[in-house]
């Protein structure tokens, strides 16, 4: 009997113990388990954070690039030329991370329209967060310069020869006007200073203060956006007889010329509607005579940019005819070239000889004269010595002011503005 209660008190223990074990091993899961757990939400919440700080930090490099990309749009105005749309382009590695900013054209072309909207995309990855911040651009196009008030400007001297018509605008120079010996000037004149030999019939501002001139860059501008039309493919080095046109659709209308030093580039007899920016070599010169119909491809275009190099000679020297299809043997508005809206396929019609739009002439070397019955409706602009003679007539357009030309503003040349109201987080790309 004794030794059958000791074997159940034997067993009684033995059970005891395995429970207490069984426990111990429980709890010792428990802790195990919990610390797991406390170790892998810790770690969780570690990525998190690591994870909040990237897309923070990106934000940051985002708005940075953005910001970068608005000051070089702002003051680089050739930069359409330098890159190209979509394109990612480096500000640099900033802390952990990286910036970078991208410039999207809707139609993949940052050259073909320089008054086309951009997007502007900064872009900033940190770890595996990438954020972009945007905005839209508009060419920084401001205030037309006062120059453009004018019939014609220059910032040297202006000599007033034969009977010289001025309408609109004021005959001006940042140096002296001269109304020549037996000349007559119909016209108001703004310089610093007033020769009068001759007949003047108008008003003289004197001393006008000197009026700021386009700057250089703007060569650079339409040089950067023009169809290079080689020397050697210029018949005898003249524009003649001709429909100088890009059809309606098919290109920006601006063509660069280089001419030789030495050589003569001659324009007559046709009708152009285009810029021509043309580089003059050393002792080269740029001649207009008989009937010439000039107009700009867009309205807001020049029709003529010269850059002179030392010593050369621009003459504007048309007549007072009628550029006739007839004596011509062409018809100068066919389909896709209209002019005054109109389009035909008969070689029976008359067009004014004028030369409309804006004409400048850059380097203080390059001499100007406006001749015979030449009639510039617009502006001539020039940095040298401009002399107007015989029977020339010039008339300012005041929409010139109202709508400036491209380049051709207190801002400088090719460079982009923000629009606001426009800054965005963006779908990063």
């Amino acid at each position: 009997m004794s030794r059958r209660v000791s074997d159940l008190r034997s067993r009684s223990g033995r059970a005891q113990r395995g429970t207490v074990y069984l426990l111990v091993l429980g709890v010792s899961a428990i802790i195990t388990i919990t610390g797991l757990s406390a170790l892998a939400a810790a770690r969780v919440k570690s990525r998190m954070a690591s994870r909040a700080r990237d897309w923070a930090e990106s934000g940051v490099l985002a708005v940075t690039a953005a910001e970068f990309a608005a000051h070089s749009l702002a003051t680089d105005g050739s930069w359409r030329k330098v890159r190209g749309s979509g394109t990612a382009y480096p500000v640099g590695a900033i802390g952990r991370g990286a910036a970078s900013f991208i410039v999207d054209d809707a139609d993949g072309s940052l050259t073909d329209d320089y008054f086309d909207t951009v997007r502007v995309l900064g872009v900033g990855t940190v770890g595996e967060a990438t954020r972009s911040y945007s905005f839209e651009a508009v060419p920084a196009s401001k205030t037309a310069l006062e120059v453009f008030r004018c019939a014609v400007h220059s910032a040297a001297s202006l000599i007033s020869n034969g009977t010289v018509t001025v309408d609109g605008g004021p005959l001006s120079s940042n140096g002296t006007i001269t109304v020549g010996l037996l000349g007559t000037l119909r016209g108001n004149v703004e310089a610093a200073a007033f020769t009068n030999l001759g007949t003047h019939k108008g008003t003289a501002e004197v001393p006008w203060p000197a009026k700021q001139m386009p700057t250089a860059g703007v060569f650079t501008l339409y040089s950067d956006m023009a169809t290079v039309i080689p020397w050697g493919v210029i018949t005898g080095g003249a524009i003649q007889n001709v429909l100088f046109a890009t059809p309606d659709g098919s290109g920006n209308g601006v063509f660069s010329i280089t001419v030789p030093s030495g050589s003569r580039l001659l324009i007559r007899d046709c009708r152009l509607r285009a810029t021509l920016v043309v580089s003059l070599g050393a002792g080269s010169d740029l001649v207009l005579e008989d009937e010439v119909l000039w107009e700009p491809p867009r309205p807001d275009f020049p029709i003529l940019i010269v850059k002179g190099t030392g010593a050369n000679d621009i003459d504007l020297n048309c007549s007072g005819a009628v550029l006739s299809e007839v004596v011509e043997n062409l018809n100068f508005n066919p389909a896709g070239v209209p002019y005054a809206g109109g389009i035909d396929a008969d070689k029976l019609d008359n067009y004014p000889n004028e030369l409309r739009g804006v004409i400048h002439i850059l380097g203080v070397g390059a001499s100007t004269v406006v001749r015979g019955s030449t009639r510039v409706v617009g502006a001539l602009i020039s940095d040298g010595p401009v002399t107007v003679d015989t029977r020339a007539t010039l008339s300012s357009d005041e929409t010139l002011l109202k709508f400036p030309l491209l380049g051709y503003t207190d801002a400088s040349p090719g460079t982009m503005q923000p629009v606001a109201g426009t800054w965005t987080w963006d779908e990063a790309p």
